[in-house]
């Protein structure tokens, strides 16, 4: 059973609500949208935490403290572990877990807000004929996607592709910011190239090299999901819920 959750929680809110506050802490209906996952890997099971901060970190640290809801909380703070100051691709933001974790471990976004999804079933589901998985929804509108990132699978469920914020989706499935990685992935990392769109080394194509080897799966999160990055987001996603 996998019990350490990885959260990505250093982005800022500028965009969203205001610059006061880190993008995870955004309240939808009064609860920070980082309680909101952390609630989640509770219902999962997950025992231990690492929250990967940075802007306006002790907002988050005396928030939450060193636990929640029985989960142990660690905190790194990302710029601090790479010695960089620049923006961060998601897959260098990832990578300062390289000596920290020697087991499979479960990420999720920190400014990512799911509603009815199975979590939990993803995480059940995992075993060791890939090395990763990533959550996935089917959507009507293709703008969501257009936000995020297409692929496409196999009858399998076996990812072929990837591409990140694609001008035309491919289909209907809509990639979210939930992964399940073996430890192997800090390999994968260091062979990932850095992006020709934003010169970061990105998660997505991280991803692709892993399906270009048959081994990245695909799990059906279901339920609703929204992607905070404007003030409408906020408004769509306290309509679900």
């Amino acid at each position: 059973m996998i019990k350490i959750a990885v959260i990505p929680a250093g982005g800022k809110g500028t965009r969203v609500a205001n610059p006061d506050i880190p993008k995870p802490m955004i309240r939808i209906n009064n609860k920070p949208i980082l309680e909101s996952i952390l609630s989640k890997m509770n219902d999962c099971g997950i025992k231990e935490a690492y929250l990967l901060v940075h802007y306006l970190k002790d907002q988050i640290i005396n928030y939450f403290g060193p636990s929640f809801k029985g989960i142990k909380i660690n905190y790194v703070d990302v710029h601090e572990a790479l010695k960089y100051n620049n923006p961060i691709g998601l897959a260098d933001v990832i990578g300062v877990m390289k000596e920290r974790i020697n087991e499979v471990f479960v990420v999720v976004l920190g400014d990512e807000v799911y509603l009815g999804s199975n979590h939990k079933s993803m995480i059940e589901s995992f075993e060791d004929n890939c090395d990763a998985m990533i959550g996935v929804i089917r959507v009507n509108d293709k703008d969501m996607i257009r936000k995020n990132y297409t692929l496409r699978i196999d009858s399998n469920l076996r990812v072929i592709d990837l591409e990140e914020k694609p001008e035309e989706p491919w289909n209907d499935i809509l990639g979210c910011g939930t992964y399940i990685f073996k430890p192997n992935i800090f390999d994968f990392i260091k062979k990932t190239p850095l992006s020709t769109k934003s010169g970061r080394r990105e998660l997505t194509d991280t991803l692709r090299v892993i399906a270009k080897d048959g081994l990245l799966r695909a799990f059906n999160l279901g339920g609703s999901y929204v992607n905070i990055n404007y003030k409408e987001d906020i408004k769509k996603a306290e309509e679900l819920s």
